[in-house]
């Protein structure tokens, strides 16, 4: 019987030792540089939607503020326009009472002549002066037919120091015509 040399497996077995640990090594670093990655992907990811949200919630806010103050430019215009009309309105019983006090005057007597008028909360009082006393009651006839007022009595008739009679007259505005 011959006798084989003996096979001396010692270098394969190192060298298939060495490839193994290559192997390993290779998927070991594999794993940590695909969980690194994976790792940085989210990390930006994250970042992203941080940075998403961020530039969201500006942006509403700008809304919100571009709302509020639209919605604070309607009011001031609303209250602008609610003043104009206010006015308008003042203006056109202003304007109103122009023909009516135009009458008025059409129908006092020569002898008389008005110092003063006002009107507050429906009355109209007048004052005045007259030269002659007997003017009195034709001034008296002419004012209880004053369109739009009820007839009103005298007040105050007394004779100033410059001969002059003054007298006080108010007028009750009648309830259909409260507004010229």
């Amino acid at each position: 019987m011959v006798i084989s040399p003996s096979v001396n497996f010692l270098p394969w077995r190192r060298i298939q030792f060495h490839r193994c640990l290559q192997r390993w090594g290779l998927r070991v670093c594999m794993s940590w540089l695909i969980c690194g990655g994976m790792a940085f992907y989210a990390a930006g990811y994250w970042q992203a939607e941080r940075q998403v949200s961020e530039i969201h919630r500006l942006a509403e806010r700008q809304i919100h503020q571009q709302l509020v103050r639209r919605d604070q430019q309607l009011k001031a215009n609303a209250q602008q326009r609610a003043r104009a009309q206010k006015r308008r309105a003042m203006k056109e019983a202003t304007q109103a009472w122009s023909p009516r006090l135009f009458a008025l005057s059409k129908q006092l007597p020569q002898q008389a002549w008005l110092n003063a008028l006002s009107y507050r909360r429906g009355t109209l009082s007048l004052t005045g002066v007259l030269t002659q006393f007997s003017a009195l009651s034709v001034l008296e006839q002419e004012l209880q037919r004053v369109s739009g007022f009820m007839p009103g009595k005298a007040g105050k008739i007394h004779r100033g120091s410059d001969g002059f009679w003054q007298f006080q007259y108010q007028l009750s505005e009648a309830v259909h015509n409260a507004a010229p």
